[in-house]
């Protein structure tokens, strides 16, 4: 479960609400690939477990832009943590 603003929820409460999610296995590249197309400058990332979507945490494009494009590091290299 993951706590938004005082309010539990479950993963599948979250997905279910279209929130765009990338899993935790995606590059950054394809994390801003992502976040092109669907126009959001914040990710949910999930894992499945047990058959369910299991939230993680958040990317967003300050993290991106921050800790890999202005350290000079290159978005299709950098492992995901």
């Amino acid at each position: 479960m993951i706590t938004i603003l005082q309010t539990t929820v479950t993963g599948d409460e979250i997905i279910n609400h279209k929130l765009t999610h990338v899993h935790r296995e995606a590059s950054l590249f394809e994390v801003s690939r992502v976040m092109r197309k669907s126009g959001r400058m914040e990710l949910l990332v999930t894992d499945e477990v047990d058959g369910k979507l299991v939230p993680l945490g958040l990317v967003s494009a300050n993290d991106i832009v921050m800790h890999v494009i202005a350290a000079g590091l290159d978005p299709t290299r950098v492992d995901r943590r």
